[in-house]
């Protein structure tokens, strides 16, 4: 599989992984998120992921092998429509970015809209304690972090019901790089 990156510590890069290190970044994934979701729960993903191989195709694998159901929509685009989603899913845990994450917790506070959550897993950039809390206070419900990025096989490393630190991923992938 190969996927382009951004280019986290400089310019865009090409990795490509194999089927065992895809599949090992899928037993992270399962292992970390085994500690917010059950069997049945209904995840909704609000990361980017409409490439094979993607960090969505990725923990929507995970999620089956946990029993939840996963229910992939991508960023955050419209917040009436994403807000809706989530109240008509009845979604019990969610995965997204940070700043659209609290944007959307805003909004359904601002629209006076319960949001029933178990727990939210923020991922892709680095979330403040203050936007943490917001979120926390805004829905009632426990908020995880994720740090990864494409070059470390996309999981690195996740938080547990402790938020004392990471649990970090203990086989790591080897890359290879491609010039693009």
């Amino acid at each position: 599989m190969t996927l382009d990156t951004s280019g986290t510590d400089g310019r865009p890069k090409r990795l490509y992984f194999t089927a065992d290190e895809q599949e090992t970044t899928v037993d992270f994934f399962a292992v970390g998120m085994s500690t917010l979701v059950g069997q049945g729960d209904r995840v909704l993903i609000l990361l980017p992921g409409e490439r094979p191989g993607s960090v969505v195709e990725l923990l929507e694998r995970a999620l089956k092998k946990l029993g939840a159901v996963p229910i992939p929509h991508g960023p955050v685009q419209n917040l009436a429509k994403t807000l809706e989603l989530l109240q008509v899913k009845a979604v019990d845990t969610l995965v997204g970015i940070p700043t659209q994450v609290l944007a959307l917790a805003r909004y359904s506070l601002m629209r006076a809209e319960p949001v029933r959550l178990k727990s939210v897993l923020l991922s892709t950039d680095h979330a403040a304690k203050t936007l943490v809390q917001a979120i926390e206070k805004s829905w009632q419900c426990q908020v995880f972090d994720h740090y990864g990025m494409t070059e470390m096989g996309l999981g690195g490393g996740v938080d547990c019901e402790a938020h004392a630190g990471y649990h970090l991923r203990t086989r790591t992938c080897i890359l290879k790089w491609l010039i693009p």
